[in-house]
């Protein structure tokens, strides 16, 4: 199983959770197994619900972190198989009619043409997982974006009730103020270097620049800036452990973690599945903590 993240959506978990305390963690996992994920039957297009991640439990817990794992089963029609069976049923209905269908009917045609392909449509499958860090401080969803990683939360909600958690706070222009001041100056906090990808944006007319490995400190890119345009998004390298892709909305994408620190267990026989989870989970902790603090530090999470 690889626990290596690729995407991490970031919230604040604002009142505290008793479920997510070391006392309460059989009741919470009673909630997940509850919530546990069934696969599609011969007419579902999706179903979702948490499995788990290790061993005979819905929660894995380390240092007070938790990591939680849903399964997503999604039933994908092909459109162009699509396309040409529904023209093909839309001829039949209107030659058998002798004349056209209406919306109604066409709405029917569609919906029966569907029942009638998902039985035979193979299942994707889409593992995610789910975290706790600081001590229950933030929740983070292994998403690219919001949208996505609210069937996440909802399923979670779902499962125990009540998820207290926002988005990260700080506003937009304060994150894209300091991105760009780093990319102005090159001048970043010790534990960040930049990388070599940004999208900036214009305040007037909200035109978009992408720079794509480029050096970004180039007089190129600063005439940008020097004409109104804002980071919104940066490539930047932590501890030269750990490169991503921030968004102004604090979304993290296109993680990628170091050979050496993805290298650290291999001396775990990899037929030890169960060893090798806890030792990467063990090291992945550690890192992302320790990220979110340098994260929440210097672009101010809570400010």
């Amino acid at each position: 199983m690889n626990l290596f993240p690729k995407n991490l959506i970031i919230y604040d978990i604002i009142n505290e959770l008793n479920l997510f305390k070391s006392e309460s963690l059989n009741n919470l996992n009673n909630l997940l197994k509850e919530n546990q994920f069934k696969p599609c039957g011969r007419t579902d297009k999706i179903k979702i619900g948490f499995i788990q991640p290790i061993e005979k439990t819905f929660i894995h817990s380390f240092s007070d972190n938790l990591m939680f794992r849903a399964l997503k089963q999604t039933k994908s029609i092909s459109y162009s198989a699509f396309k040409k069976q529904f023209s093909e049923k839309i001829k039949k209905s209107e030659e058998r009619k002798q004349r056209s269908l209406n919306k109604k009917e066409l709405k029917n045609l569609k919906e029966d043409l569907i029942i009638d392909l998902l039985p035979y449509t193979l299942p994707v499958d889409k593992f995610t997982n789910i975290f706790t860090f600081h001590s229950n401080k933030y929740l983070l969803i292994e998403s690219a974006n919001y949208n996505s990683a609210e069937e996440y939360t909802n399923l979670l909600r779902k499962a125990i009730g009540s998820l207290p958690i926002q988005p990260i706070k700080s506003s937009y222009k304060k994150i894209e103020t300091i991105m760009t001041e780093w990319v102005k100056t090159g001048d970043l906090p010790d534990c960040f270097s930049l990388g070599t990808s940004a999208v900036l944006k214009s305040q007037t007319d909200g035109a978009l620049i992408q720079c794509k490995n480029q050096e970004l400190t180039s007089d190129e890119v600063l005439k940008h800036i020097e004409l109104n345009k804002m980071v919104t998004q940066l490539t930047i390298n932590w501890k030269e452990k750990i490169s991503f892709n921030i968004k102004n909305d604090f979304s993290l994408t296109r993680i990628k973690f170091s050979n050496e620190l993805k290298e650290t267990n291999n001396d775990i026989f990899c037929e030890d599945k169960i060893s090798r989870f806890y030792a990467d989970y063990s090291l992945i902790t550690g890192e992302i903590n320790s990220l979110l603090s340098d994260l929440n530090k210097y672009l101010i999470f809570n400010g």
